[in-house]
């Protein structure tokens, strides 16, 4: 029984003194933290895309990113808007366009969106809602497979569900706030 208690006792003193050497090691990082103003932000990027959803598209458009690296858990939101350029067949122009309008979330690496996409052809519009997953660093650059959840009908123009796309977010602020944690 002695013994025991000098255990307990012996345990509770290394985490009493790993307690104080944790309270002093985070008083010095803290001196080294960055202001919060800089680690929690918001910044309007222009947006850049390309991508094959049936044919080719690309896009350009802005995005209004919320981006936050406070504690290094890093994570962005975004809201955004994009002309679409797509090919409405294989060997054809880029014949067809269109608008988007989307929301998407990313933490760490993983990312996930929905979008509502409107394209304009000769015989009249589609629509396509998109629920998007993938790869992204604070939605600066981002990987994604989006698979539309509206009603696809044979008669459609681009009558597949599946998309992917590569988009890329331009902003001074954001690649600041990048090279400050390299």
């Amino acid at each position: 029984m002695r013994k025991m208690f000098l255990v307990f006792l012996l345990f509770c003193s290394i985490s009493v003194f790993g307690q104080d050497s944790l309270a002093v090691k985070s008083k010095i990082d803290t001196a080294k933290i960055v202001d919060i103003k800089d680690e929690m932000f918001f910044t309007l990027a222009p947006r850049l895309g390309i991508g094959i959803h049936h044919n080719p598209f690309f896009e350009v458009g802005a995005s209004v990113i919320h981006i936050d690296v406070h504690h290094l858990e890093f994570n962005a939101t975004s809201v955004y808007g994009a002309m679409i350029f797509h090919q409405t067949t294989k060997n054809s122009s880029f014949d067809t366009y269109g608008f988007k309008v989307g929301f998407q979330s990313s933490w760490g690496i993983f990312m996930w969106g929905i979008e509502t996409k409107y394209l304009f052809f000769e015989k009249g519009s589609e629509y396509y809602i998109p629920l998007k997953l993938g790869l992204s660093f604070l939605d600066v650059l981002t990987i994604e497979y989006g698979v539309n959840l509206a009603k696809i009908t044979d008669d459609m123009v681009i009558s597949t569900r599946h998309q992917v796309g590569l988009n890329f977010s331009f902003n001074k602020k954001i690649y600041r706030t990048i090279k400050k944690f390299n």
